[in-house]
């Protein structure tokens, strides 16, 4: 299975599950998956949070990221964190 590609695959809009099946020969290839999906869940998830905190904040932008890793069903995720420029997001503790 390509991983290179994987995480542009799976931020587009239309993810094609049938190709991405189809290149899932094996238990380690549905695993590395899985993964990806679900680290690429939680960081739209966290880019949506900051999004909607410096709405209803009514100040502050974006500042980049920061990594951080986590332990999940999926084994250890290395995660893009959000933060803002007045660093006043928080991300909510349930996903961290």
């Amino acid at each position: 299975m390509n991983t290179k590609n994987l995480n542009k695959d799976l931020t587009k809009n239309s993810i094609d599950f049938k190709t991405l099946s189809k290149s899932c020969k094996t238990q380690n290839d549905l695993s590395n998956l899985t993964k990806h999906f679900m680290k690429n869940m939680i960081e739209n998830i966290l880019k949506s949070e900051l999004e909607e905190h410096i709405e209803s904040s009514g100040n502050g932008s974006k500042n980049g990221y920061y990594k951080k890793s986590v332990r999940s069903d999926t084994g250890k995720l290395d995660l893009d964190i959000p933060r803002d420029r007045n660093s006043d997001y928080q991300p909510r503790p349930l996903l961290l």
